[in-house]
């Protein structure tokens, strides 16, 4: 936008003055109908029919607003023109940062019907851009914002499986304002996932410890007298077990010593991820002795430790399910209509 001054309406009844202090056109001035503005936003209807001095400005007929950081004339001239129906001057195709800065204007001024059509658009064209390196598993916190405003189920559920993935710690939505029901639910869902893996760590380490095993957890294969008569095979997974939980600060949870440390579990699984546990699977080795032709009574190179200890992602893999946007957004809305004191 070069103009420092826009037409919205021509029987306009009030200019609506935009400081950017961060650009380099410092104001720009709209020339605006406070009726389209209140219809097309609640935050414009509260703030021209509360008890507030713009609303006492709106009967003067000039406003004075300081843009939100990060956010330039342009996104704010989209915005403008789709809340007084000006479609034709609403771009067609929209770069990524052009679009965060409209998410947070949308978010700000409560207006996603307005521009909800073109943004389906401008989403799904970006989109394409990183699909590769979103479905290769990176956490962006970009993308959980845009698949939020601009609801998206499928761009929502990937991303947000990302960050359960790999997050080691609660979500940081960093400039983007991502709702906290969203960053609490995708860390509870990592926490209990991290847990539940590493119970099964926990238990393989008691069953292992103890030789007492069960149908909930059977005996591996490699444990048995006839092939391994020394427990070779167990006492070296037991020592791979415990150096590993020991680092991951669990092993004191359920042996007790240890005194005064705080566990994984008191700290929230802070620094812990699923692919971190499912890395350190990968690290674990077999005894020498399992690496040779030949084995304990002839039966060779038997040792099934890798097999096993992978089952337990396995079995926890279910749990890693995309989180649910519908369900998020009914218990947003339901936490923003208390704290606006609607029923």
């Amino acid at each position: 936008m070069t103009s420092n001054f826009q037409t919205l309406d021509p029987k306009g009844d009030l200019t609506l003055n935009i400081a950017f202090p961060e650009e380099e056109i410092k104001l720009v001035s709209f020339l605006a109908s406070s009726r389209h503005l209140s219809v097309a936003s609640p935050y414009f209807d509260r703030m021209f029919s509360g008890p507030w001095k713009e609303s006492e400005s709106v009967k003067s007929g000039s406003l004075d607003v300081s843009a939100l950081p990060s956010c330039g004339p342009t996104s704010y001239s989209i915005i403008l023109n789709a809340m007084h129906g000006r479609f034709r001057k609403v771009p067609k195709s929209l770069p990524k940062a052009e679009l965060l800065q409209v998410g947070k204007l949308v978010d700000y001024y409560e207006c996603l019907e307005v521009i909800e059509y073109q943004a389906e658009r401008w989403v799904d064209d970006a989109f394409k851009c990183d699909e590769p390196a979103l479905e290769g598993g990176e956490m962006s916190a970009e993308w959980l914002f845009l698949s939020w405003i601009f609801p998206n189920s499928a761009i929502f559920g990937l991303v947000s499986k990302n960050w359960v993935r790999k997050a080691e710690n609660a979500v940081d939505p960093g400039e983007y304002p991502t709702p906290q029901v969203v960053t609490d639910a995708i860390d509870q869902r990592r926490k209990k996932i991290v847990s539940k893996v590493i119970e099964r760590f926990e238990m393989a380490f008691d069953r292992l410890a103890s030789d007492q095993f069960d149908s909930q957890f059977p005996r591996p294969s490699f444990c048995r007298p006839e092939i391994c008569p020394t427990l070779d095979c167990r006492l070296h997974m037991l020592g791979q077990l415990a150096r590993q939980l020991t680092e991951l600060r669990v092993l004191p949870t359920f042996r007790g010593h240890v005194e005064g440390s705080f566990t994984s579990r008191e700290q929230g699984y802070e620094g812990i991820s699923y692919d971190g546990l499912f890395k350190i699977t990968n690290e674990f080795t077999k005894p020498s002795m399992c690496k040779r032709s030949t084995h304990y009574n002839g039966y060779g190179n038997t040792c099934d430790t890798i097999d096993f200890l992978k089952g337990i992602f396995s079995e926890s893999s279910t749990k890693l399910s995309s989180l649910n946007l519908q369900a998020l957004q009914s218990v947003n809305q339901r936490k923003t209509n208390s704290t606006n004191g609607k029923a």
